[in-house]
């Protein structure tokens, strides 16, 4: 690969064992023929490590055996860990896709503080870490904090042992609680969608920040709009996505609505009332003012 670029650590030359004892398919798929060393049969042992050369080094990124796909991104979940263990208040990191909830594959960062710190500050500070090193889809919709990573007897990180997400830590804000019926309506139905219990967020927060992506929050208005017949604007989806501020769109959309039936409803009263000649009377007096109006507007022109 070209320098800088993402490849797989492969191992040549004369200290390259022969293969797994008494398995022959791990053999063959890990011990390949190698094309660069010119020595007949001579084979490259695939370790499994994503690594980037480059002039002086190999950067260390991540397993091949770690590389996932969630909601149409390839991600190497060792550079997720690389930039999380580099934060000076993490002793221990490691990444991995949960699908423990009703919103599908969602990567959960679970750390080992250096130190007892608030759950919900300490997921924001990591999380605008992260932000400013690495792609948006590749941020961690959460965080569960540990005392310490469950190891296998030989000292590796036992994935299959970690947690479930279902006390996921998302970014907190001051989690101000609901002030009216739609409110309330608002954070219920974002908490159903973000799988997430509704007292850990507030009117304040923002459904991006909580975990959220741009088609749970394209879902999100779909569903705010029928559950309160309004129509909800795409472009507030990506502007101040808060419940406050969604509550506030129901409610001018409500009244709006509310204005027009009322409208109708006294046009509708009014023609009820009225005969036929006098409606007749009515539509001619218009239909001659209107006139008048035009020819006045065209000799001012003139």
């Amino acid at each position: 690969m070209p320098h800088g670029v993402l490849g797989e650590l492969c191992i040549g030359g004369s200290g390259v064992a022969r293969g797994y004892r008494a398995r022959p398919a791990l053999t063959g798929g890990r011990f390949v023929p190698d094309p660069f060393g010119g020595v007949p049969g001579a084979r490259l042992y695939r370790t499994g490590d994503l690594v980037r050369q480059y002039e002086t080094h190999l950067e260390f990124v991540g397993r091949v055996d770690h590389q996932v796909k969630v909601r149409g991104f390839r991600i190497e979940l060792g550079e997720i860990e690389t930039v999380l263990n580099a934060h000076p208040a993490v002793r221990e990191a490691v990444v991995q896709v949960r699908s423990d909830g009703a919103t599908g594959d969602r990567l959960v960062g679970y750390t080992v503080p250096v130190a007892a710190a608030p759950e919900g500050e300490f997921a924001r500070e990591l999380r605008e870490f992260i932000a400013q090193r690495l792609p948006s889809y590749m941020i961690p919709a959460g965080f569960v904090l540990l005392d310490r990573l469950p190891r296998t007897p030989n000292g590796k990180v036992d994935r299959g042992r970690l947690p479930s997400a279902e006390r996921l830590t998302v970014v907190s804000g001051d989690r101000v609680r609901p002030r009216n019926d739609t409110e309330e309506h608002v954070v219920r139905i974002w908490a159903d969608l973000l799988d997430l219990p509704a007292d850990d967020f507030g009117i304040h927060d923002n459904f991006f920040e909580l975990g959220g992506d741009s088609l749970l929050a394209s879902r999100m208005a779909q569903i705010l709009g029928e559950r309160f017949r309004v129509r909800i604007p795409v472009r507030e989806v990506f502007t101040e996505a808060t419940p406050a501020r969604f509550a506030a769109l129901i409610d001018e959309g409500r009244q709006k609505q509310l204005c027009a039936d009322e409208e109708s409803r006294l046009i509708q009263s009014f023609l009820d009332e009225v005969d036929d000649n006098e409606l007749d009377r009515l539509l001619h007096e218009y239909a001659s003012d209107t006139r008048e109006s035009l020819d006045n507007s065209q000799e001012e022109e003139k």
